[in-house]
């Protein structure tokens, strides 16, 4: 805002320089002219309105474009010096500067510092920072506090990347850090194929030591499969451990011999992967009792159904019961009679031998034909047939039949 009050009253005071200067040069030229002669101009104003400083009036500037004939009118009171609030200052002095623009600087003084505040403090390495403050006007100097430089105590301080000198200032700085520079190694225990080697490697600068491991050997694996009856192993010969163990993969089982219903039977399987041969007992049958009943004419009893087997089971007499009439005997047939048995149902037949005839002699049976007895078991059989042996009355003499 100052600046801009500035040159505004440069602009105003070079106008008035201009205008006064044609003014002169107008009269001059009028002057020299004839003294009879009259010059008459139509003007034509313009107004300029020039604004008040602070040392200076204000006033409005017609000016005729014609002629350059110019007047002034509506003046305005010099502003007169207005110090501004705030502080101005530089790094020696401070005032307060007129906020008309002018550029008059008031109550102008030297700075007076503080004894200054430390806002960053001094390092090994990077200076600190003092700020210093004018009690009056608040303007701020700031110093350099110098770095203190190293104060290295001890010897290598070391983690397992990297080691560093430590420096009393600040426990926290690393002098001289950088990554650890390892020898070759050396071995210090060498590799089995039961345990892993070490070798150990040494700093050339701060002497911290690692160790690394050595993978171990590799196995003296036998070539042959030992197998219990679950799984099967190959083993280091020269440590004792076991791999590749897995359980056996058998094939299908092989009846070598087969069970009885006394005696056990016994199958084989073997691993296709080791070869390992796996006996397996097979229980005995155990004896089958039929449920059917077998007899011969006196006993009966139950088998073993198994083949081969010849076990008898409830061997018994057979137990008959008083027998039924299968078919009467007859004079001249033999009958026949059923026993049977109470426990398995075996049927034992027995001839009744035939009766005979029983011929009824006491009675005669006759026609006209002949006479003859009947058998009185009801065969129908007809016995001492002869014809009728008549007298002179008609009456057959042997039945009596009288001729009719």
């Amino acid at each position: 805002m100052r600046s801009f009050f500035r040159k505004a009253l440069v602009c105003v005071f070079a106008t008035l320089l201009v205008l006064s200067i044609l003014v002169v040069m107008y009269a001059c030229s009028g002057k020299q002219g004839s003294a009879s002669r009259v010059v008459v101009c139509n003007h034509n104003y313009q107004e300029t309105v020039v604004a008040p400083t602070c040392t200076n009036a204000g006033y409005t500037l017609h000016k005729c474009t014609k002629c350059g004939d110019s007047y002034r009118d509506s003046e305005v009171a010099a502003l007169g010096h207005r110090a501004g609030a705030e502080w101005e200052s530089n790094s020696t002095e401070h005032w307060h500067e007129c906020e008309n623009g002018c550029g008059e600087r008031t109550s102008v003084g030297t700075h007076t510092f503080d004894a200054g505040v430390v806002e960053a403090q001094a390092t090994c390495e990077n200076n600190g920072r003092v700020v210093y403050t004018c009690t009056t006007c608040g303007f701020q100097r700031a110093d350099v506090l110098p770095a203190t430089g190293h104060n290295i105590v001890g010897g290598w301080y070391s983690n397992q990347d990297s080691h560093w000198h430590a420096c009393s200032n600040n426990n926290e700085e690393k002098i001289d850090n950088a990554l650890h520079s390892w020898d070759e190694g050396h071995v210090e225990r060498a590799a089995t194929c039961e345990n892993p080697g070490v070798i150990v490697y040494t700093c050339t600068v701060c002497g911290r030591s690692r160790n690394r491991d050595i993978p171990r050997t590799e196995h003296n694996k036998s070539r042959e499969w030992e197998a219990d009856e679950n799984i099967h192993w190959h083993t280091c010969q020269t440590c004792g451990d076991t791999f590749d163990q897995a359980s056996h993969t058998y094939g299908n089982a092989t009846i070598t011999k087969e069970p009885t219903c006394v005696e056990s039977g016994m199958s084989v399987r073997q691993c296709t992967v080791c070869g390992y041969i796996l006996r397996t007992q097979i229980p005995a049958l155990g004896h089958e009792k039929s449920l059917k009943w077998y007899s011969n004419n006196d006993h009966h009893w139950h088998k073993c159904t198994h083949d081969g087997c010849s076990e008898k089971f409830d061997y018994a007499t057979h137990t008959f019961d008083v027998g039924t009439i299968y078919r009467e005997a007859t004079c001249t047939s033999n009958g026949l009679k059923k026993y049977t048995c109470s426990v398995c149902g075996y049927v034992y037949i027995e001839s009744i031998p035939a009766i005979g005839h029983d011929i009824d002699t006491a009675h005669w049976q006759s026609n006209a034909q002949g006479h003859w007895h009947l058998c009185e078991n009801d065969c129908g059989g007809k016995f001492n047939y002869a014809d009728h042996d008549y007298n002179d009355l008609g009456v057959c003499k042997v039945c009596g039949y009288e001729q009719q």
